[in-house]
Parts: structure tokens; sequence; C-alpha cells
């Protein structure tokens, strides 16, 4: 084979074995330059243009029509609730609560404290605890803004002006409750010292009237502070508060010392107001009329506590609302129904003297002053404010054992005398810490109380919901209630 024939093939050679390297390159590279164009992440989309003046438009219009809805909606409710408002209040509410809720969200500032006290008393009740405590201090923050502990507590009363348009605070014996089931509260959770303060607290809001201090004989706040200050570890003033106890009612006695809980019961419906005199000026109290048991036996389901509890009855909140000589309240009312009547019988007089004049001149001013005493005597209201806390008991009874209450099942007995009622108890609860515990239990429900604001005058509410100052006051009452 010649040189040049041998060079020839193995050129044709290397051309063959090179050749499917080659196409094999080609689709590789095919191949990766298909797959990075397959990854390449799509150019993005021209942005919409934006016309900011129609933008600006846009905004305007809609600040318009909120603005005209606004309007509207305060032409047809003032400053409100408008539509949708209550729901809303009521949504995240308890199913039990929702009722009292709703009126208390309607009632506004005039029946806050009352409606907050009916809502805190029911929540107790359910176990809504947040709710209670808060219901409770909006409450006693109202009546503290008013009655401090100052000689002129109650002398904001003013002469021409009727009781029932005023905001609501409640009698002496109604706002010593409202501290007392905050100190129950406090107890509840093993805070002592506020507890003692609460009760403490509820003496004074009983006590004090338009000329001070009329003695304190609300025997179970007494004990109560001294069941707190013991747990608290205040030996010197728990002794001072039981005997202060036991001189106003005999069957309270001191804790015995291995004594690790305190027994509450509440029996009865309490008192109820109503008017009297002749132009229904005075304030007059009445015990309720399904109010029934006054004893109470409790004894253990479970067994492990054998001996059957009898708690005392430690205050009647019927002697506390009836029993007091010359309450300043019925004074103020009568005051004003005297005022009212001299008022009027001036004014005659002095029209009649008028009319024999002889010369026109005094026959015009004694008209003219006979009319103004008229219009006086027109606006003296006398009429007593009947709104009353109806969820309170007639009875608070106390006893104070040494007992494991973790195991303590109640099975309650309920008496009136010697004869037994048929109840179950509405409302039980226990609370405290190992070495002082609290057992609180009710005969008669919170929450089967109507829901509607009790005692309220509808005439002086739809006339008090008229005004703007009123209006305003109620809107920001009503914001005060997101913390519920």
């Amino acid at each position: 084979m010649t040189k040049t024939t041998l060079r020839t093939g193995l050129c044709l050679l290397a051309l063959t074995v090179a050749a499917p390297l080659h196409a094999q390159s080609a689709t590789t590279t095919t191949a990766a330059t298909t797959a990075a164009a397959t990854s390449t992440p799509p150019a993005p989309a021209a942005a919409a243009s934006v016309d900011p003046v129609a933008e600006r438009k846009a905004a305007e219009k809609a600040a318009k029509e909120a603005q005209r809805q606004q309007a509207e909606l305060r032409r047809k409710y003032g400053e409100g609730p408008y539509p949708g408002q209550v729901e809303a209040f009521l949504a995240n509410k308890p199913e039990k609560l929702r009722p009292l809720l709703s009126t208390l969200y309607l009632g506004g500032e005039r029946n806050a404290v009352l409606n907050l006290d009916r809502v805190g008393l029911a929540a107790m009740e359910a176990g809504e605890w947040t709710i209670a405590e808060h219901a409770f201090d909006m409450a006693l923050t109202r009546i503290e803004a008013v009655y401090k502990k100052n000689v002129q507590a109650e002398q904001a009363k003013s002469l021409f002006k009727n009781e029932a348009r005023k905001d609501f605070k409640g009698e002496p014996y109604e706002r010593a409750m409202s501290y007392y089931y905050r100190g129950l509260l406090y107890l509840r959770a093993a805070d002592f010292d506020n507890a003692r303060a609460s009760f403490l607290a509820a003496l004074f809001q009983d006590s004090i009237n338009m000329d001070g201090d009329r003695g304190q004989d609300f025997a179970s706040m007494n004990y109560l502070a001294g069941w707190a200050s013991r747990c608290a570890g205040d030996a010197g003033d728990a002794r001072e508060q039981f005997d202060r106890a036991t001189k106003t009612n005999a069957a309270l006695v001191a804790p015995a010392n291995d004594a690790n809980t305190l027994l509450v019961a509440e029996l009865g419906y309490g008192p109820v107001k109503t008017k009297g005199g002749a132009k229904g000026e005075l304030l007059e109290f009445k015990s309720h009329t399904l109010d029934v048991e006054n004893q109470l036996e409790l004894r253990d389901a479970s067994g492990t506590f054998q001996p059957v509890l009898k708690p005392v009855e430690a205050s009647s909140l019927v002697y506390q609302a009836t029993e007091r000589d010359g309450r300043k309240m019925d004074g103020v009312l009568k005051g004003k129904a005297q005022t009212k009547a001299a008022l009027e019988a001036s004014s005659q007089a002095m029209m009649q003297a008028a009319m024999m004049q002889n010369n026109s001149g005094g026959m015009l001013g004694g008209m003219l002053g006979g009319a103004m005493l008229g219009l006086f005597a027109g606006a003296a209201h006398v009429e007593a404010d009947t709104r009353q806390w109806d969820s309170l008991p007639s009875r608070i009874m106390i006893q104070t054992q040494k007992m494991d209450l973790a195991k303590f099942k109640p099975a309650a007995q309920f008496r009136k005398d010697a004869d037994a009622v048929n109840l179950t108890p509405a409302g039980y609860f226990t609370g405290g810490n190992d070495r002082c515990k609290i057992a609180w239990l009710r005969a008669r429900s919170a929450l089967d109380m109507p829901a509607a604001t009790p005692g309220d005058d509808a005439g002086v509410a739809k006339a008090s919901a008229s005004r703007k100052d009123v209006q305003l006051k109620d809107k920001a009452f009503r914001d005060s209630l997101a913390q519920l």
C-alpha cells in the first residue's frame, strides 16, 4: 500500500469517528439552550398606567359618600347607636348575658351604674369572671366620682331637678353591695388586701348621707373585712373587725383558729322601691312579695364532709334599706314637696292680691310675680326615683369552717323557718388559696331578671335621649364598653 493510500484511509477514519462526536455535542448544546430558554423568567408585563387625577377624584368621591352616610345616620339616630352596632357589641359575648348587656349598651350613662351592677352579678353567677370584674370596676368608678369621703358626700342634689333625670348611683345599701361583690371577687382571686378595702368601702357607702356619718351597722361587711385581714396576716385588724361585727350582730362570732373556709350564701329577693306621699315624693322600701327562704342547710353530697353547715344571717338588706330614722333621701324629697306646695300657694295668693290693686302698675307687677312663682313651682319636680337593683338578695348568710372544699359537693336545703322550700341553688363558686378558701352560693338567679332597667321612667328616658349632651355622653359610654 502506498503512503498516499494509507494517509487517505486514516483521514477517512478520523472523519468517521469525529462525526458522531460532533453530532452528540450539537445535540447536547441544543438541549441546554432549550432548557435555559425554558427556565428564564418571562419578561414583566408592562405596568398599568396610573392616572393620579382619577385616583384622587375616586378617593374624594368615596370620602364624600362616607360623610353623606354618616350625616344620614346622625339625622335619623343622632349620635347612635346605629344599625348593627348593638349586634356587633354582643357578637362575642356569652349568650346568657346578652339580654342584660344589650340593656347596658342602650341604657347609656344615665343608667350605667345600675346596669353594670346587674351585669356584674349575673356574670359572677355565670362564671364569667373578667366581665364581672370589669363591670363592677366601671360601676365603682362612677360611684366614687360622686360619693367621696367628705362631709358633703351627697350635697349635689338640686331642689329643682327631678331625681329620675340624674345618673343612677344607687341608694346607700345598693352602693355598698357594689363594693361587696367586688370584694367577693377579690377573695376568689386570693387578693386579700383589695378584698378588705372593698368591704370597708361598702361600710362607708352604707353609712354616709348629707349629714355625714350615720353609723355603720352592716355587720356582714365588718365580718368579711375581718376575714380578709385574717387571710392577709393582719391579726389585729381581723380581731377588731370581728368584734365590730359581733357587737352589731351577736350571731356572728370570730372564726375558730383552724377554720380555713368562708361560706357566703345569699337568700331571697332584695328590697323593692316604691313611691309614697301625696305627690309620689317619698321613696319607700318594702319587702319583696316573693321573698320566702330565710334559712339554709348545706350537706356534702360526696360524703367526705359529714357535718351539716348552717350559716347564720349576717345582714338583712331589707333592714339596711328601711330601718333608717330620718333617711336623707326622704327628707330631700319631702322638702321638695313642701317647697313646691308653698310656691304654688304663694303664687295663687300674689295673683289674687294683684287683682285687688287699684292701679294698673301694681296689678301688672303682682300678676307677673305670681306667674314667676308659678313657674318655679312647676319646675320643682318631686317624684321619687324608683330605679332599683332588682337582683340583690334579701339576706347574707355566713359561716366559717375547717374543711376540704375541693372535695365538697354542695347539696342545699332551703327553709322558711321550719318548712322546706324547694329550690335549686342558682349560683355557686369557690376560690381563694389553700389557707383561706371561699364558697359563694345564691338561692335566686340574677340571670332570670327582666332585661329592661327596673323602675326606669320611660318619659324621662325619652326626654333625656333627645338632648345633644346626653347623646355625646352615651356615645362615650358605649365606646368604653369595649373593655367588657
